[in-house]
């Protein structure tokens, strides 16, 4: 389907759109769903299935990663660490990403950071990553390994450029057993 027809059809379905009135019995969500239909209906497979992938794709590219940990400080400031992988495994390295961002919500970069990674009650030994400034927008990015399964804190002191500092202890749920892949 080439540009012009994409243009009709989208002109045809707003000029139905102008013409339809929700009845007052009728739901939203009915009215909605009839509407859809329509353009459907005027649409190729493949159009709407590509329409499909793209907002499928726009909504994991800008959705946050529901294995983010975010806590404010009290300072303000908002961390989230999150992980390069989906499943957190003792005895593999994965990537650390942090963001950091001020009350007001402007990303805060070139902080120093120095954090601990330890089991609540447990001797974990000494597990400090380093988290190092990879972007202007607050980003900074380290390896963390994690020797144990179970439940492990991240404790993080920063030091902000102002010359300030905040801790704040994250807690990460489930680092899985190391046979788990």
């Amino acid at each position: 389907m080439d540009r012009i027809h994409t243009v009709i059809l989208i002109r045809k379905a707003l000029k139905v759109c102008q013409r339809l009135t929700k009845p007052s019995g009728e739901s939203e969500t009915n009215f909605t769903r009839g509407i859809t239909m329509y353009v459907v209906a005027s649409l190729s497979r493949a159009t709407v299935l590509s329409l499909l992938l793209l907002s499928l794709t726009i909504t994991n590219l800008y959705a946050k990663n529901e294995k983010d940990i975010t806590k404010r400080c009290e300072s303000g400031i908002e961390v989230t660490m999150g992980f390069q992988s989906d499943k957190l495994v003792a005895l593999q390295p994965v990537e650390i990403q942090l963001k950091i961002v001020n009350a007001q919500g402007i990303p805060v970069p070139n902080a120093l950071i120095y954090c601990s990674l330890y089991m609540p009650n447990f001797a974990t030994g000494s597990n400090n990553p380093k988290l190092k400034p990879h972007d202007e927008d607050g980003g900074y990015k380290g390896v963390a390994f994690f020797s144990r399964e179970g439940k492990w804190h991240a404790n993080l002191t920063i030091n902000l450029p102002d010359g300030t500092y905040d801790d704040v202890t994250l807690e990460i749920d489930k680092v899985l057993p190391a046979n788990t892949l």
